[in-house]
This record gives C-alpha cells, sequence and structure tokens, in this order.
C-alpha cells in the first residue's frame, strides 16, 4: 500500500496525506471497457485527515504501473460503532464524458494526437506520450460525449488510453 493524497477541490492543493497505516479496506474496482473506475477505503473518524474526505475532493493513488489516477469523492459513510469513514471515490476520467457533446462529422487525415486534442478540447485533461504515427480518417455518425470519442480513438488507432496525472 502507498500514501493516498488528498487534494482540496477548489485550491487544487494537497490537504492531507494519508499514510499506509492509517488506511485500510481499499479496494479499487476498474473496467476500462465500461468507463468504470472506483475507489473506495476506510480511516478512522476525528483524524486531521478524515476531515479533508469530503465529497468533490479529490485523492491521488499510485496504481501499480506507477501512474498516479486521481479520483473524485463521492461520498464518505460514517460508522459510529467502528468509528471509522468509508470512502468512495470514482476516477476523475470518468468525468470526462460530461464534459461536452463530439457532434457527428467527417474528420479526414488526422494523426492520433489530432484526435486526441479534438475530444479533450477546453477540458483541463491533456494528451500525454502517444505512441502512434500515420493519419486515418474517422466518421462520427451521431452526437457522442468525449470519453465515448477517446474510446472509439483508442480501438481506431489499436491503442490503449492510460488515464493519470504527471507526477
Amino acid at each position: 500500500m502507498r500514501t493516498l493524497h488528498v487534494v482540496d477541490f477548489k485550491t487544487d492543493q494537497i490537504v492531507a496525506a494519508i499514510q499506509p497505516q492509517d488506511y485500510w479496506d481499499d479496494k479499487r474496482h476498474w473496467e476500462i471497457k465500461n468507463n468504470v473506475d472506483m475507489l473506495d477505503f476506510t480511516v478512522f473518524d476525528g483524524t486531521t485527515h478524515s476531515a479533508t474526505l469530503q465529497q468533490q475532493n479529490l485523492v491521488l493513488k499510485e496504481v501499480r504501473d506507477g501512474r498516479i489516477v486521481p479520483y473524485v469523492i463521492t461520498e464518505a459513510e460514517k460508522n459510529s460503532d467502528k468509528r471509522s469513514i468509508t470512502t468512495y471515490a470514482s476516477g476523475a476520467w470518468v468525468q470526462i464524458a460530461k464534459s461536452g457533446i463530439i457532434k457527428p462529422q467527417r474528420v479526414e487525415g488526422k494523426t492520433v494526437n489530432e484526435f486526441i486534442d479534438m475530444a479533450l478540447v477546453g477540458m483541463k485533461w491533456k494528451r500525454g506520450k502517444t505512441d502512434y504515427a500515420g493519419f486515418h480518417t474517422m466518421t462520427i455518425d451521431e452526437f457522442i460525449d468525449p470519453l465515448t470519442f477517446l474510446k472509439k480513438i483508442a480501438s481506431f488507432f489499436f491503442i490503449q488510453i492510460r488515464n493519470s496525472v504527471p507526477c
């Protein structure tokens, strides 16, 4: 287990560093195909870091391959019998789906980077490293959300999208 960092959603400042001995029952449920990335963990109530576990704050978790994945806290459930708080959070990248609409169109002769930039336009998310050369044309037949568009891009170019924050 590794340290969990809690980031205030208003200031983007780290407000807590929860050490491995201070949390337990941490579980990650991840299904990239279905846009699911959930994290839950439990801490003792009444600690300095338990007060930071509120809705909309981010929890940064390092995953097995060393990437830092941001999660948005969606719920914090108090258990008075055990004097603990279980925090539920979903992968921040899932919110890309709610960040706009891609209209039907034919996009000709674009690189994977150009397609990804088109999906992320106007968002705080940025394209990372891509390992693909070549140009393709894609037809978007219906209105879709940016996350669905990113999944289509990944399938079209035979690449895997990995969502993380820079270290």
